[in-house]
């Protein structure tokens, strides 16, 4: 696919390179933390993912590792501080939730409830 950018494939950023990758392949794949485009074809279909032992997108297990073999136990808040993301399919749901974590922290809380456009019905 590259042969088909000629003299301008030198002028290209790489941004635009994998624009132009992706714009003439068909069914294209594209990975932006990998920095690379391929074309999907009945040969060459998408590889199947394999989970590494050792992948990791951070060094959250190493950290927890190390916390477990000391013994830390984090401290457990007196008050609970809850984030609720709500859409117009959970919306229906949260009265019920809201109730339940009432009933079982007495000692109360802070709850912020997080959404984007609702629907008039899941205002209500």
């Amino acid at each position: 696919m590259l042969a088909a950018f000629g003299t301008d494939l030198a002028t290209l950023t790489a941004q635009n390179l994998y624009l132009q990758l992706c714009q003439k392949a068909q069914r294209s794949v594209y990975d932006q933390t990998a920095c690379y485009a391929y074309r999907l074809s009945e040969d060459r279909p998408r590889p199947a993912f394999q989970w590494q032992a050792d992948y990791h997108v951070s060094n959250l297990a190493q950290l927890a590792v190390v916390n477990r073999t000391r013994g830390w136990q984090a401290p457990i808040p007196d008050e609970l501080t809850l984030a609720i993301c709500v859409d117009d399919y959970s919306a229906d749901k949260i009265a019920v939730l809201l109730y339940s974590i009432e009933a079982n922290n007495p000692q109360g809380g802070v709850i912020y409830l997080v959404h984007g456009p609702l629907s008039r019905p899941s205002k209500h």
